[in-house]
């Protein structure tokens, strides 16, 4: 029987997306034109058409319901779409006259292709993402081509098949079987790409486009038995829950959030986070307490100034089911938001309804030193903790279970372990460390072969690239985009440590990060700590060690020389800035640098490894790549790593030599040219050479320095009883000093010394020597250019006065 469309909910022909309108051509025929179109394509395929609402220029719904529809735009015109035929002769029934209208595909159980749609929802601070790549940490991932489009709102479409033989009621069909993440199998439909909303257009995934059913990818083995078990979470047997933290007293919970405070710093993903750690912490408590604490949360959300019922109510309900963090992460964000509040004003601390800070902190300090000294038994029945010294926990290494060093990058980078990279600037350090971890995002190995174990997840934190440059840059070194993160520079101050330890766990954790890059290190220091201060120093790296083992991540850092090595005082250890003790907290660092014989290579070497035998340095050069972007033609020069292969010999102390300007380089020639010719038969003393060279205008400390490459230096005899201090080049040695001579000839020494003057070989003609000149004018005593004054050694006899001087 013929099923037709519901007229009443029509949209009057004015009503149009204003966003589809095209030159030459009615708006509102193009739009229909492309979603039937795409509804014939989708029929031809195999899949059963639905008819849906669109939305109006005001972003209303075109059904009856209009601005109050819940959703806009994403269901059916027809009453009986889940069992009426989808085919495009009825999809056209529901359309026609329409002037705006969307497509939906129908899921159906009793095909023989059965299919299942997973939807991750970020909408209204949804933890969809998070929820998505945790069900991937424990079920693998899903095949590329699972992916099918991006929704309006940022979100995500999976769509895939069945494997023969698995029953789709047997698998969740529901909103938010985790946090964020709907599960659909049959008798639903969801909304297909070119259609609509009001925040914009559905679109499939770059170089993808819908497929036959029998042609998509299959859901993996462990993905069905991981979704069985969280469907029966429904009748109580939940795998979160199995795998929770709970609270040793679900009371205690309830306790803490009817005082704890709620900073104005906070913001709804700290919100949304820490609801899933009370569920996780109340996953053993008893529907009293739940209730109890539902309110208690409720009243705790309240007290942030920008608090939304409506919004607080639906982040509760929706993270009920997620067990993922619980007891121990429910403590690190009560600390934190204790932190907060003693750190802003009293209108900005939250402790609005009954909260006190002082409560807060002692209630926690209480569960902590109960954990320790009774192993989570329940605090009610407990006797007051006594004040004094706190117990230590002493015990033989015996009874310490050591674990394996897991390394991402062979002798360089390891999970729980910091490495520093420190450099000149403009030496390479950012792009040598995008372009490593580009290759860790896939699986790819450096110059010497080290390879990551599999493609890896990174953040890179920098206060100095923006995004964009970011974005450029990684695409440059070819990194899989989908695997690098980052988070916007106008929030990384939430991100200091010590004091922002569980922002930093919650991040790690929900992102499933294993590499974390910060660029540069001290701009990730609280406030009030110098990086100067060895105290301070310890502090802000036993954090960031902490951070990395309770993440299970590896932790990059870039530093700067300080000042004494760019005067070139310093060695490669304390080469650079702030204090000593960030280098000796790390287990690795690496430096980068020019190499001594070679302007245009760089060196990647390592300073110290505490884990295990340094690799051979890293040769690279910097190069400039062309990037396009996505939208346009345009081309962005940006800079890049050029591997030139290994080097088992440099060591980091000669990358720190102080380089020379031009200008420097100059003169240390015009030095060693001197020199050369200066001493070319035969040793001197350093006075006599050091005074001629000031007359050609050498400082000393040129001079020094061009010596050391051409040159020598010895002492004859005892300088206290008339030793000389000698000078020589190369091919010389001590014994070919003479004292007071100089050589006019390889076999002529003589008793008279050389002007550095006459060394030049230019001559210089006098007034009286032209060419014209008196036969018989007087000769000139001076010898020409290239020609040695002798000059006689004998002692002058002092000049008698005159007359006149006699009597003055």
């Amino acid at each position: 029987m013929s099923r037709h469309p519901d007229s009443s909910q029509g949209a009057d022909s004015h009503d149009r997306p204003k966003d589809l309108a095209v030159a030459g051509g009615d708006p509102s025929t193009f739009a229909v034109d492309v979603v039937r179109e795409a509804a014939a394509r989708a029929s031809a395929l195999g899949y059963h058409l639905v008819a849906l609402h669109g939305v109006r220029d005001d972003g209303a719904c075109t059904c009856a319901k209009r601005e109050s529809c819940p959703s806009p735009g994403k269901h059916p015109r027809g009453r009986n779409w889940h069992n009426d035929a989808g085919t495009p002769e009825l999809f056209r029934q529901y359309t026609d006259g329409q002037a705006t209208f969307n497509l939906g595909l129908r899921l159906d159980g009793d095909t023989s292709v059965p299919l299942i749609l997973l939807d991750i929802d970020t909408k209204h601070d949804k933890p969809g993402a998070a929820s998505f790549a945790d069900l991937e940490t424990d079920y693998g991932s899903l095949p590329d081509d699972a992916f099918l489009q991006t929704t309006p709102s940022g979100g995500r479409h999976y769509l895939l098949r069945l494997p023969e033989g698995v029953d789709p009621h047997a698998l969740p069909n529901r909103a938010d079987v985790l946090p964020g993440v709907d599960v659909f199998t049959h008798q639903r439909q969801f909304v297909l790409t070119p259609s609509r909303t009001a925040l914009g257009a559905y679109a499939f995934a770059t170089g993808r486009g819908l497929v036959a059913p029998s042609d998509l990818p299959v859901l993996p083995a462990s993905w069905i038995e991981g979704l069985q078990a969280l469907g029966a979470a429904r009748a109580g047997v939940s795998r979160a829950s199995a795998d929770a933290d709970p609270a040793p007293d679900p009371q205690l919970v309830v306790q803490l959030l009817e005082v704890l405070p709620a900073p104005a710093v906070n913001t709804r993903d700290d919100a949304v986070a820490f609801a899933i750690a009370v569920h996780g912490a109340l996953a053993n408590a008893d529907s009293a307490v739940d209730g109890t604490a539902e309110s208690a949360f409720l009243r705790w959300a309240s007290r942030w100034p920008g608090a939304v019922a409506e919004q607080d109510q639906h982040i509760w309900e929706t993270t009920g089911e997620s067990k993922h963090r619980g007891w121990r992460q429910f403590l690190r964000d009560a600390q934190l938001f204790i932190n907060r509040a003693h750190a802003t004003t009293p209108e900005d601390a939250g402790i609005t309804d009954g909260a006190d800070v002082v409560a807060a902190q002692g209630l926690l300090d209480r569960s902590r030193a109960e954990e320790a000294q009774a192993d989570f038994q329940a605090l009610t029945s407990a006797a007051p903790i006594q004040q004094g010294s706190p117990s230590l926990l002493v015990h033989s290494f015996a009874d310490v279970k050591p674990t394996p060093i897991e390394w991402l990058l062979p002798g360089r980078v390891a999970r729980q372990q910091i490495t520093m990279i420190n450099g000149w600037p403009g030496e390479g350090k950012t792009s040598v460390v995008i372009d490593i971890a580009a290759r860790m995002t896939r699986a790819e190995p450096l110059p010497d072969g080290c390879l990551p174990p599999r493609s890896l997840r990174v953040l890179f934190l920098s206060t100095e690239d923006s995004e964009s440059i970011l974005h450029l840059r990684f695409r440059a070194a070819g990194a899989d985009m989908d695997r690098v993160f980052t988070i916007p520079d106008t929030q990384l101050h939430r991100l200091t440590l010590p004091s922002q330890r569980a922002a930093w766990a919650r991040v790690l954790e929900e992102q499933r990060i294993d590499v974390v890059v910060v660029d540069p290190m001290k701009a990730f220091l609280d406030a009030n700590l110098k990086d100067i201060a060895e105290q301070d120093a310890r502090r802000f790296m036993q954090a960031l060690r902490q951070v990395c083992e309770e993440a299970n991540v590896a932790a990059i850092c870039i530093r700067h020389p300080n000042k004494a090595t760019a005067a070139g005082h310093s060695t490669a250890v304390s080469a650079a800035s702030g204090s000593l003790g960030f280098t000796a907290a790390a287990r690795i660092e690496l430096l980068v640098g020019r190499m001594p014989d070679d302007e245009e290579t760089r060196a990647l070497v390592h300073v110290k490894n505490n884990l295990a035998k340094a690799p051979p340095a890293l040769l690279y050069r910097i190069v400039s790549k062309d990037v396009s972007f996505d939208e346009s033609d345009a081309i962005q020069d940006v800079a890049a790593i050029e591997w030139k292969g290994v080097d088992d010999k440099v060591l980091a102390d000669e990358l720190l030599a102080k380089r020379e300007g031009r200008e420097e380089r100059t003169k240390l020639e015009e030095a060693k040219d001197f020199l050369q010719k200066f001493l070319a038969y035969g040793p001197r003393e350093q006075a006599t050479v050091r005074n001629a060279a000031k007359r050609h205008g050498i400082k000393d400390r040129t001079l020094d320095r061009a010596r050391l490459q051409v040159g020598w230096t010895a002492i004859i005899g005892n300088l206290r009883t008339g030793g000389k201090s000698i000078w020589g080049v190369a091919g010389q040695s001590a014994a070919d000093f003479v004292e007071n001579a100089v050589t006019t000839s390889a076999e002529e020494p003589t008793r008279e010394s050389a002007d550095p003057v006459d060394l030049e070989p230019a001559a210089v003609p006098r007034a009286n020597d032209h060419a014209g000149g008196s036969q018989d004018a007087k000769p000139s005593t001076r010898p020409s250019r290239g020609e040695v004054k002798r000059v006689s050694r004998k002692t002058k006899q002092r000049k008698q006065p005159s007359a006149r001087q006699m009597a003055k």
